[in-house]
């Protein structure tokens, strides 16, 4: 099998919290990613975009300056994981990106909400700190906004428009034993309120509509990147395989 080369850069888009390459210890977020697909023939790019103290649209205008600066070797195919997807939606259908971009691949992003954030907020409900920051209208109760499904439903009013960029959004489900420790009292938590889902994010979530939907992976919301703990060490699911997936999927497209 010869190996998937687009006809368009690609960029990794990291989620919540994320970053590219820790400076001193070099590990990476798409953990082998970046340089495996490089190997197979393509052109890859990744930024960091701030994590905290920003919304959705802040990072959705930072990527496309980002994509601006470098519009002469575009449009770009974007691959973006949890949170990474809504900044890249935002960017395409309220930001006039689309231009510049040929397709999305969302993976596990929570494009309908994630009952986490619910219960994020009712716990910072219940200490006071979530009530008082939304009386002083500080920026903090605006961050806890996000992810919450009354959030996400008005998000996705507002950004459904993808015009002509082909759109594929995976989900990811595992049973409880191969999701990471740390994030099993969580999958319990989702299990009950959503149903299957990879730890943080449902399928019901993260399949985002009928006509975008490619499918279900079957990693947690790390090992999705290649960070595997616990018992899911065992896991024989190959990440980078499933991104050279992803590329072939384009190129059978045709991009």
């Amino acid at each position: 099998m010869s190996s998937p080369v687009t006809k368009h850069p690609i960029v990794l888009l990291h989620g919540a919290a994320g970053f590219v390459k820790l400076p001193g210890i070099g590990i990476e977020y798409f953990r082998g990613v970046k340089d495996h697909l490089e190997s197979l023939g393509n052109r890859v790019l990744a930024w960091k975009v701030p994590n905290f103290g920003v919304t959705v649209a802040d990072r959705a205008r930072l990527l496309l300056e980002h994509l601006q600066a470098r519009e002469a070797i575009g449009p770009f195919h974007l691959i973006a994981h949890s949170m990474g997807g809504l900044d890249a939606r935002h960017l395409i259908a309220s930001l006039g990106g689309g231009e510049l971009v040929a397709s999305l691949t969302t993976v596990a992003t929570p494009h309908h909400g994630t009952e986490i954030a619910e219960i994020r907020n009712w716990l910072l409900r219940g200490t006071g700190i979530l009530p008082l920051a939304q009386r002083r209208g500080h920026h903090f109760a605006k961050e806890m906004e996000t992810f919450t499904l009354e959030w996400s439903q008005r998000f996705d009013e507002e950004n459904s428009d993808m015009g002509d960029v082909r759109c594929r959004a995976w989900a990811g489900d595992v049973p409880l034993w191969r999701t990471g420790i740390v994030l099993q009292p969580l999958w319990a938590m989702l299990e009950r309120a959503e149903g299957p889902n990879d730890g943080l994010v449902s399928v019901r979530s993260a399949r985002w509509c009928d006509e975008h939907f490619a499918g279900v992976i079957e990693a947690d919301h790390f090992a999705q990147l290649g960070w595997k703990m616990g018992l899911n060490r065992f896991d024989k699911f190959d990440h980078l395989d499933f991104y050279r997936r992803v590329l072939q999927d384009l190129v059978d497209a045709g991009l």
